[in-house]
């Protein structure tokens, strides 16, 4: 048996107090699953409705084996003789009599008569079981099927590769040119990825798409957000960097020539500045003066030392801070090609996604199915935006009087919208009032 000392037993205590609600942190192995099988049994001393206590955890694993722990408690009590259970439930609510003795005794055979049994389970199962009892408001089918990890990979896949078949075969239709995009920013394999890490946040991409109104709409918020104009690609911010080069050609084959004769730190650069003068297209331009005020590989700006000798900006008053202000209006402009081409890849990157969310929503459809990212996404808008929903409330609140959330870091933005819209009534109104009602959450900040 594992030795615990008295701070961690008295925070543990309080913890499982049934009548506190309360967000508990704990690191990976230090007890949560214990911290949790005690705070059921504790609710179930304080003389809870083994039926009013729900109880989420992450994984199927979890929630059975917080399960086991807590009918494995109720079962041993029954074995025990009075003074050790006496011993057991001081231990777990600090003071016990005759009456807390023969309650224990009973509440394994209450919560194996209670319908439906104990709610510890998975919160897609949880949504799976609300949404099968209110399948009209929630306008699924009432026998949908529920697919797993497997059966939902299988048809993305599927709808994956009939995207990028359509694609290859139109070149010049909207999604052959978007795919030749996304193809051109990355490999085969990243665009799978890309597809990939968009289909797991099509919620909240169509989400996106909703409140901008269309596609369109939505990547004119992205270009906005990038800071770009309304007419400004990357090829014509590049025109910008070889049309504000703010030296005339005479005066970059004079600077040319004074680094040709320098050492050979400064000596490699009169090349791309010969380019930069000699060069007739606003392209060609642009990439040898890049060439010059950049350093190998085009990773940093080159320091004003490495542009120039000492010796040659004493001979030309004003070149150092020209040549300053210039890396700054590049660096720019560089900022703002780097923002355009992440906005013309993305908005390709989500004519593909689309079109793949497409045919797999459609693909669900004609079986009738839904995936684990429907069960959470219907059963929150069942219990917001559904018409019915005061009416799933009542009915839900008449019937839930505890919420225990396990592994809540791992808990996503939209199953936490199911358990806010589950507890909602716990803390206001006449849900505050002389019925206990609790919240408790347990996770690991560090993860």
């Amino acid at each position: 048996m594992i030795a615990v000392d008295a701070e961690t037993k008295r925070v543990q205590q309080l913890a499982t107090d049934p009548g506190v609600s309360a967000w508990v942190s704990a690191n990976a192995g230090s007890g949560k699953t214990y911290v949790l099988a005690r705070r059921v049994v504790r609710l179930l001393l304080s003389g809870a409705d083994p039926g009013a206590i729900l109880c989420l955890t992450f994984t199927k694993a979890a929630a059975a084996e917080m399960a086991s722990r807590v009918f494995g408690i109720l079962a041993g009590w029954t074995r025990l003789d009075d003074e050790a259970l006496d011993h057991e439930l001081s231990d777990y609510q600090g003071f016990t009599d005759g009456a807390e003795r023969i309650r224990a005794r009973r509440l394994f055979a209450e919560a194996l008569e209670t319908p439906g049994g104990l709610k510890i389970q998975t919160i897609h199962a949880f949504c799976e079981r609300l949404l099968h009892q209110f399948p009209l408001e929630a306008g699924v089918a009432a026998s949908f099927e529920v697919l797993d990890e497997r059966a939902t990979a299988i048809l993305i896949d599927s709808a994956k590769r009939a995207v990028i078949e359509e694609a290859s075969a139109g070149p010049d239709t909207p999604l052959g040119r978007a795919f030749a995009r996304v193809l051109e920013a990355s490999s085969d394999l990243g665009i799978e990825e890309a597809l990939a890490a968009v289909i797991a946040k099509r919620d909240a991409l169509v989400g996106f798409l909703d409140g901008a109104g269309s596609e369109e709409a939505a990547i004119a918020a992205l270009r906005t957000t990038l800071g770009l104009s309304g007419g400004e690609t990357a090829d014509s911010l590049r025109g910008e960097i070889a049309a504000g080069i703010p030296l005339g050609r005479d005066e970059i084959r004079r600077l040319a020539e004074l680094l040709g004769a320098s050492g050979a730190k400064h000596r490699g650069l009169a090349v791309p500045l010969g380019t930069v003068a000699g060069a007739p297209e606003p392209g060609d331009r642009a990439q040898a003066w890049l060439d010059f005020l950049m350093t190998a590989g085009r990773k940093k700006m080159r320091e004003l030392s490495s542009l120039a000798p000492k010796a040659v900006f004493t001979a030309w008053p004003g070149l150092e801070e020209l040549l300053l202000a210039e890396r700054a209006r590049v660096e720019a402009l560089l900022d703002k090609i780097a923002g355009a081409e992440a906005a013309q890849s993305t908005a390709a990157l989500m004519t593909l996604g689309l079109s793949v969310i497409r045919r797999y929503e459609r693909a669900k459809q004609r079986r009738g199915a839904l995936d684990f990212e429907d069960l959470i996404v219907r059963t929150a808008e069942l219990l917001t935006r559904s018409g019915a929903s005061a009416w799933i409330h009542y009915k839900l609140d008449r019937g839930l009087d505890h919420v225990l959330v396990d592994e809540a870091q791992d808990t996503s933005p939209r199953q936490w919208q199911v358990i806010a819209e589950l507890v909602s009534e716990f803390f206001s109104g006449e849900g505050a009032g002389p019925r206990r009602r609790t919240l408790f959450a347990v996770g690991d900040e560090k993860q």
